[in-house]
């Protein structure tokens, strides 16, 4: 993965950005409350994350695990062979919420995309159906009948962002399929498309300037302290693809990182920290 490059004039625009982009409350439409590991090495992804972020991670099925924070449910993780998505390396894949996972579906095979997992009742839960849209990015449907997710703090999900060959095409894609709106956020001369729903900031738009980085989701993770992050990380198997001096122009509180089976995401250091 060449990121050095990357995302250098990124990070001012993401960090004015995540000031006011985490909703009140998740599960509306728009929201990504939740992301799944799809990775070659389960064992060591579990291992990883749970002293990375104290996750709690428990299996649930032969095929899957379920990651609770603080006792909330935020996300899974499966092996490769786990999952009817046609994935072939490790990676993050979001859960966007959806206001009837059946019309959105429908939308999304009208426009390009490819059904991995039909409409799905999980009782209690949610509705889901999984896609490939016409990048062959991978993304869940849903439409959740519990609270999932969170951003209450460091272990949570504080943002994501979509990097993407076309941003223009992409927007008109999850346009009709989630009703997302682009917008673009200015900040001096830099200019960062953004996805809206009902004027809500829910995630980033990155057009990707280099050949080997496919289209794809990157989920952001809050942190209290990112170098000690960093470090731990490192310790525990990860590496660094963006160091924050690259990632953060000024701020450094940015960074991206790979698990040991080399699924990207991004860390952020947060203003405050409740116990």
């Amino acid at each position: 993965m060449n990121t050095s490059s990357f995302l250098r004039w990124l990070p001012g625009c993401v960090l004015a950005a995540l000031a006011w982009s985490v909703p009140a409350h998740a599960n509306e439409p728009g929201d990504i409350p939740w992301f799944d590991l799809v990775t070659e090495d389960e064992a060591a992804a579990i291992a990883f994350y749970r002293e990375l972020f104290g996750w709690t991670i428990e299996k649930i099925s032969p095929r899957s695990n379920l990651i609770t924070h603080k006792g909330l449910p935020i996300g899974g993780i499966s092996g490769i062979d786990g999952t009817s998505a046609d994935i072939s390396e490790s990676q993050w894949v979001p859960a966007l919420e959806v206001e009837d996972v059946a019309t959105a579906l429908a939308a999304a095979e009208k426009h390009g995309a490819t059904v991995e997992k039909p409409v799905t009742r999980d009782a209690g839960w949610l509705t889901y159906a999984v896609i490939s849209d016409p990048e062959s990015a991978t993304l869940s449907l849903v439409d959740t009948e519990r609270e999932i997710g969170g951003n209450e703090g460091p272990g949570f999900w504080v943002w994501a962002e979509f990097w993407t060959d076309d941003v223009d095409k992409a927007a008109k894609f999850h346009g009709e399929v989630a009703g997302l709106e682009k917008t673009v956020y200015t900040e001096g001369d830099r200019r960062y498309p953004l996805f809206e729903h009902d004027g809500e900031p829910k995630a980033g738009i990155v057009l990707i300037p280099f050949e080997d980085v496919e289209a794809g989701w990157a989920p952001y993770i809050g942190v209290a302290d990112l170098r000690a992050t960093l470090a731990k990380a490192e310790s525990l198997g990860g590496r660094v693809y963006l160091t924050p001096e690259v990632a953060a122009a000024g701020d450094e509180r940015v960074a991206l990182l790979g698990d040991p089976a080399g699924a990207a995401f991004f860390v952020f250091e947060l203003d405050e920290v409740t116990p």
